[in-house]
């Protein structure tokens, strides 16, 4: 347990200090940025990738999408208890399949559920894990995309109209 805590002490200070790094931002050059802009240091689409590669949800964090991190946690808690559970049950339901002498197929049946739904909710869990990742690094990358509805000034607008007569 010491070193579940020295780790995350460790992954804490890394990620701190490297988002404290001072990076030219070649996006927005001084000479182009509007003086109501405020652009704030880019974010690393690389740590944001290790960080929730080594603690899930933790390039979340990094990116500053809070509510992100329960959404990534619950999902994770929910399929590695539905692993645990269908790996028990799988485990039973193969002792009694190996007892019977491998004759009965009610035995086997359940043997074979518990052990597609436990490979099942493995999956699931895996695909967790790398959405976690992938979300982390596109959030970084795309952590100062300009949203506001005027994104070009100067451009013309056009009016146009279309009327349409049934006879």
């Amino acid at each position: 347990m010491n070193l579940f805590r020295i780790l995350t002490l460790i992954i804490l200070l890394v990620t701190s200090t490297l988002s404290q790094v001072k990076v030219e931002n070649k996006l927005f050059p001084q000479s182009q940025v509007q003086s109501d802009s405020i652009i704030y240091g880019l974010k690393s689409p690389s740590l944001a990738m290790i960080s929730s590669a080594l603690v899930p949800g933790m390039g979340q964090i990094y990116n500053e999408s809070w509510w992100k991190v329960p959404v990534i946690w619950g999902f994770a808690y929910y399929f590695g208890k539905v692993v645990t559970a269908q790996d028990k049950e799988y485990q039973i339901w193969k002792n009694k399949y190996d007892e019977s002498g491998q004759k009965n197929s009610l035995f086997r049946y359940y043997r074979d559920f518990y052990h597609d739904q436990r490979d099942q909710f493995a999956w699931y869990l895996a695909v967790t894990y790398a959405l976690n990742i992938i979300d982390a690094y596109v959030d970084a990358s795309l952590y100062h995309f300009e949203v506001t509805p005027q994104l070009i000034n100067n451009v013309p607008s056009i009016n146009a109209t279309l009327k349409i007569k049934l006879r």
